[in-house]
């Protein structure tokens, strides 16, 4: 096999019921020249064994990671990857045929050091539709304040760039994505946002939890980072997992910070729009 250009990184968690369908879209890509490293967390619900159906299709490597910590896997696979770019996904997104050869002809064009692109819902609800739409406005929001915010499900970077950065800060407990991106961004490394192709994340944890009550801890994690500092211990529950589906409680952030939130939600769109 010739030297992969990309290396994509998968981290998994019980994961069957939606890993076996980013997989399927993976064999379904136009473009070929690319490898696929799942890092699994120890699942019991079938994952690797469903996964490993997939080796006769596309360069798959399993991967066992001891510790079940998505930064910790995010950095195991990249350190067994050999492609030029890392592309980091979640098990749960989905992305079209020619996913891979867009990215591609519009990363040889320019040579970004790391690159992201917009979100597409994973339904046609309105709602999601809304949420997806706040995503990617938040994603351009971010660089005028200069804290670029790339989603780890939706994460690509040039393979050298990762290393000399070290890779993910695995001692984070939420916005390790946002943290390295900042990182990167500090050290001298732009970042790039394509509006095309548009990956298509899930809104499992918004419809399982309730929009409203996972848009209230995005905001919470945003109003920490910005006024305290990295998450580095649980502040709300988040977990890792797709089994975590099936047993989840609806829980809100408690009321008492709501309006700290809010305020702060409020100066930032100010602060944006001066």
């Amino acid at each position: 096999m010739t030297k992969p250009f990309f290396s994509v990184v998968v981290p998994t968690l019980n994961e069957a019921d939606f890993v076996l369908r980013l997989l399927e879209d993976l064999t379904r890509q136009t473009e070929h020249g690319f490898e696929v490293i799942l890092v699994d967390g120890k699942s019991t619900d079938g994952t690797v064994v469903k996964a490993q159906t997939f080796a006769s299709k596309m360069p798959l490597t399993i991967l066992t990671s001891q510790k079940k910590n998505v930064g910790w896997q995010r950095n195991l696979g990249a350190e067994a990857a050999k492609g030029q770019y890392v592309v980091f996904f979640d098990a749960d997104v989905q992305i079209t045929p020619r996913f891979l050869k867009l990215l591609r002809r519009q990363i040889e064009r320019t040579k970004p050091p790391f690159v992201t692109t917009y979100l597409r819902a994973d339904s046609t609800i309105v709602n999601d539709r809304i949420i997806a739409s706040l995503f990617n406005l938040s994603i351009e929001a971010s660089l005028f304040v200069e804290r670029p915010f790339v989603p780890g499900f939706n994460f690509i970077v040039r393979r050298d760039v990762l290393a000399k950065a070290g890779g993910f800060n695995s001692r984070i407990k939420h916005g390790e994505d946002h943290e390295l991106a900042t990182r990167l961004y500090e050290a001298g490394y732009p970042l790039t946002i394509l509006k095309t192709p548009r990956l298509i994340f899930s809104l499992r944890r918004y419809r399982t939890e309730g929009r409203l009550a996972v848009l209230r801890k995005n905001a919470l994690a945003t109003w920490h980072v910005f006024t305290k500092g990295h998450i580095t211990q649980e502040i709300f529950e988040y977990p890792m997992g797709g089994g975590w589906y099936k047993t989840v409680k609806r829980e809100s952030v408690k009321p008492q910070v709501l309006p700290k939130v809010r305020r702060f939600v409020k100066k930032l769109v100010r602060l944006l729009l001066e």
